[in-house]
């Protein structure tokens, strides 16, 4: 707070290696009213994904090729929350058996929402993996986002809810009659997903260019 007073910044850029960290900034500036916009960049990784730290010099060379496997663990976990599972609790106990089966002594892995580092449910659409593991010595963080997008999707022929945003889209690519069109553009302003919803704006714009 007091650097922020002092310097006056319009901008403050913070690595979103520290997660917590970044949304306690982000949670100051907006209860005090600050005029700063904060901005969360990517953490910066090794080649091999591993998570930049002046703690990875700590790491012998055997553990520095175990660290990885932090990240990969994060991964796998994205991966499954993707393809469905909303088991968060189970997950999370899951990934921390695994990592400790090599070695890990882990003081938490959390599924939890973006905006405010509660616990995930399965309604949440913007999420964050965050771990904390010691190798060693050593103890590292990482931490994954993840974003499940909600499409509201269409059969070209029915008006019926769709299974595949491929489809989705392939619907308003194709010669559609106005009712559809209509069913078309009522998924473009109920989808949550801005990209989705400008892609399929577009594409429904020029079929009333064409028609």
């Amino acid at each position: 707070t007091k650097r922020f007073n002092l310097v006056h910044a319009d901008l403050a850029v913070v690595g979103k290696k520290d997660y917590q960290q970044l949304k306690v900034i982000e949670g100051m500036v907006r209860e005090l009213n600050m005029p700063i916009g904060i901005v969360g960049v990517d953490t910066q990784r090794a080649d091999d994904g591993l998570a930049l730290s002046s703690r990875n010099g700590y790491l012998s060379d055997a553990e520095r090729a175990e660290a990885i496997r932090l990240r990969r663990t994060l991964e796998q976990l994205a991966d499954a929350i993707r393809q469905g599972r909303r088991d968060y609790t189970a997950l999370s106990a899951e990934a921390q058996q695994l990592l400790d089966s090599h070695g890990w002594q882990t003081d938490y892995i959390a599924i939890s929402r973006q905006h405010d580092l509660q616990p995930a449910s399965a309604e949440d659409r913007e999420l964050v993996i965050l771990a904390a593991s010691r190798l060693g010595k050593t103890r590292l963080i990482d931490n994954r986002e993840v974003s499940l997008a909600r499409f509201v999707r269409f059969h070209h022929d029915k008006g019926l809810p769709c299974g595949s945003p491929c489809r989705w889209v392939r619907a308003a690519c194709k010669p559609t009659p106005p009712s559809t069109l209509v069913r078309t553009l009522a998924g473009v302003f109920l989808a949550a997903d801005v990209g989705a919803a400008l892609l399929a704006a577009t594409l429904a714009v020029s079929l009333l260019d064409t028609g």
